[in-house]
């Protein structure tokens, strides 16, 4: 993650398989992700599709909340969900499929309105994808680290590792 006042900036990356090889390609993201972070979402993909070819590749979501415009911007390939909980509800956002830094690779990004309201969810596929956030009334009033808590307890997948990413504007006084 990267946030100034104005803008807030995550990434979440996947490393293809396990193992050394699924790592080098995570660190090789997270480096080139911190030395880049200004680039918009869609560029920053798209240079790391370019930097990640030297490695198995990975799954990458980017996301960036401009809090003056209230914008937020996804550009994803791979299998990492990205969910906006909104008061009216949830707006999933599309991954393509692919790999980053793979034979297939198409980015595209998309911009929705962003409330401070807003709670942002991102996670891997070691999360079951088909979640109901109703099903948990006032969930999303709680800290992000029990949101994320209760999503891990409720749908991880044994099989594999997982990450989860919550984010949302902090209140005055919290």
């Amino acid at each position: 993650m990267h946030q100034t006042a104005d803008r807030f900036v995550c990434m979440v990356v996947d490393g293809l398989g396990h193992g050394e090889g699924a790592a080098e390609a995570s660190s090789t993201a997270i480096e080139y992700f911190r030395e880049h972070v200004s680039k918009t979402p869609k560029d920053l993909l798209s240079l790391l599709h370019d930097r990640l070819r030297k490695t198995r590749g990975a799954a990458v979501a980017l996301v960036e909340i401009e809090r003056a415009a209230q914008i937020v911007r996804f550009a994803g390939v791979g299998n990492i969900s990205c969910r906006i909980a909104t008061s009216s509800g949830v707006r999933n956002f599309l991954s393509h499929n692919g790999i980053v830094g793979g034979p297939s690779f198409k980015s595209q990004e998309f911009a929705f309105p962003w409330n401070p309201e807003d709670v942002l969810i991102l996670s891997t596929d070691g999360l079951k994808s088909h979640f109901d956030l109703e099903q948990y009334p006032g969930l999303l009033h709680h800290h992000p680290s029990t949101i994320a808590a209760v999503l891990f307890r409720d749908y991880n997948r044994a099989s594999d590792d997982s990450t989860i990413l919550v984010a949302k504007e902090r209140r005055k006084g919290t």
